[in-house]
């Protein structure tokens, strides 16, 4: 599943119909304010939501007329947002290439110079001439 709704940060879940059904309660009670109210009436329309937003409702509703968190969200499931694709530097895959080909030059002169180290075919040579 995926988030219809980019803007969406933390963790989104789906809405059941338990908490549907609460955010419409929510959304009359008239001990909260106007802002909540609001924000669970929208809610109550989408597909998914915030955690945080469901959350924070519960929250601040009545303690004896709220539902338990955990039956509350009991059958939702996490709805992941598609990331947006990653920006490649153009230069990053060119001074890869020339950094690797000095380090690869590098790497040659230090075995060339070395005076004790013999090429596995002049061994091999060696020890056939004994």
């Amino acid at each position: 599943m995926s988030s219809d709704n980019p803007n969406q940060t933390g963790l989104v879940i789906t809405l059941t119909e338990s908490i549907r059904s609460f955010l419409l309660s929510v959304s009359k009670d008239s001990r909260l304010s106007q802002e909540l109210r609001e924000l669970a009436l929208a809610l109550s329309s989408a597909t998914d939501a915030s955690y945080k937003h469901i959350r924070s409702l519960w929250i601040q509703s009545d303690v004896e007329a709220r539902p338990g968190l955990i039956s509350l969200f009991s059958g939702s499931n996490f709805v992941f947002a598609i990331p947006k694709p990653r920006e490649k530097n153009s230069a990053g895959g060119i001074i890869g290439l020339v950094f690797g080909m000095l380090f690869e030059t590098l790497l040659f002169i230090i075995r060339t110079s070395e005076p004790n180290l013999k090429s596995p075919s002049s061994t091999s040579r060696m020890k056939k001439n004994q």
